[in-house]
């Protein structure tokens, strides 16, 4: 039976799915529980005519749906079942029309909406080119898991929507790229009684630090141009009655693509305002994810969600990243769209109800809405 009988049925069948997949404590440090969240979303298309598909990119397991034996449905929907290591309310708990639980928001309310929609298709005499791609590595970067079915697996689609959840209902077409810079300082160690021996590496790597971060502008919510910069990981290794001989720092900045400040020029800054004692090692250098506003996907999906919402629908910015990346790398046009909430990766994640119902709508109908002349033949597997 379709979820989408009744208003009233769509939303308890979404609270009821998302509160079942949250209590899946599916995060790097349990990795048994993202291969169980994945078995449990097999189970719920077990009577459903589709295609089930199975991998595991070094220790991450993942998942295809499609309604033919196809490595290029013409839309993916694409989730993560995944959630941060931190989180602790596997118990969700319905409050004022709010879901709160950790993963609510990012992302298992838009995973719950994307596996009722195909539920749903699933259940017509015509069925669409859709496929669901989902993934259990999203939070630890991706690479192992939506880059590997594109990059190893060769997936592709004519349209990816990546369904993370997002404090407004908005279409996001541009995502900020990510740079992270190893930062080493070394000096002589010391006796920690007798600090006026030796420089101490640590004090010596944060002060740089602190003077090299006025070189960018003040973290705030607007979109700026250069982007923000943070820096998440700190110390050294010595004992405590030494003064350490070597700290390390890992400083990271969300950059928005301005062609003033490409990924080498914030690196050439960074290089430059630093002394020249201080190591500099790159780990990651990723550009932004951006995609067209005139793809004729996005205006089906505009024109959909705008009927959906009853207001005109704004084409937003993502301050973090997502898969979305990926599809970029491949040239697949994309759109990021999921229910709403506040507090991702904090103990008071929550996501709106209502949101739920919204999105699995907008969901529904712009499949619906895609013209069949959009559609790529299905291509059997050999």
């Amino acid at each position: 039976m379709t979820p989408f009988k009744t208003k009233k049925m769509l939303r308890e069948h979404l609270v009821t799915l998302t509160k079942e997949l949250i209590r899946f404590p599916s995060h790097v440090d349990e990795m048994q529980k993202n291969t169980e969240i994945l078995d449990f979303i097999k189970s719920y298309f077990e009577k459903d005519k589709v295609v089930l598909r199975s991998y595991t990119f070094a220790g991450s397991p993942a998942l295809i749906v499609t309604f033919e034996d196809t490595k290029h449905p013409n839309v993916f929907f694409v989730g993560h079942a995944d959630v941060i290591a931190t989180g602790t309310n596997f118990t969700a708990e319905e409050r004022d029309g709010k879901l709160f639980g950790t993963g609510a928001m990012d992302m298992k309310g838009g995973l719950a909406c994307m596996m009722a929609v195909m539920k749903h298709f699933a259940t017509q005499k015509e069925r669409p080119s859709l496929g669901l791609m989902i993934t259990t590595d999203e939070e630890t970067g991706g690479f192992n898991g939506v880059k590997s079915l594109l990059d190893n697996e060769g997936f592709r689609c004519n349209f990816a929507v990546i369904n993370e959840g997002r404090d407004a209902y908005d279409i996001v077409l541009l995502e900020k790229g990510r740079i992270d810079l190893k930062l080493i300082k070394r000096a002589e160690s010391a006796h920690s009684a007798y600090p006026w021996r030796t420089e101490n590496a640590i004090e010596s790597l944060m002060k740089s630090i602190l003077d090299m971060r006025k070189v960018f502008p003040r973290a705030a919510s607007e979109w700026m141009t250069v982007g923000t910069t943070t820096v998440f990981k700190a110390g050294s290794e010595s004992a405590s009655n030494v003064i350490p001989d070597k700290a390390e720092a890992i400083f990271t900045m969300r950059h928005t693509g301005d062609p003033k400040w490409t990924s080498d020029d914030v690196i050439d800054k960074v290089k430059k305002h630093l002394p020249d004692d201080i190591e500099v090692k790159i780990l990651r250098c990723e550009g932004v994810a951006r995609s067209d506003a005139d793809n004729p996907y996005v205006h089906v999906l505009k024109d959909v969600a705008e009927k959906v919402v009853g207001k005109k629908m704004k084409y937003g910015e993502n301050h973090g990243g997502s898969d979305a990346r990926f599809f970029g790398e491949q040239r697949i046009p994309f759109a990021i769209l999921g229910p709403t909430g506040h507090g991702h990766h904090s103990p008071d994640e929550y996501a709106n109800i209502d949101s739920f119902v919204t999105h699995a709508t907008v969901l529904r109908d712009f499949i619906k809405a895609v013209p069949k002349e959009m559609h790529t033949p299905v291509e059997k597997l050999r």
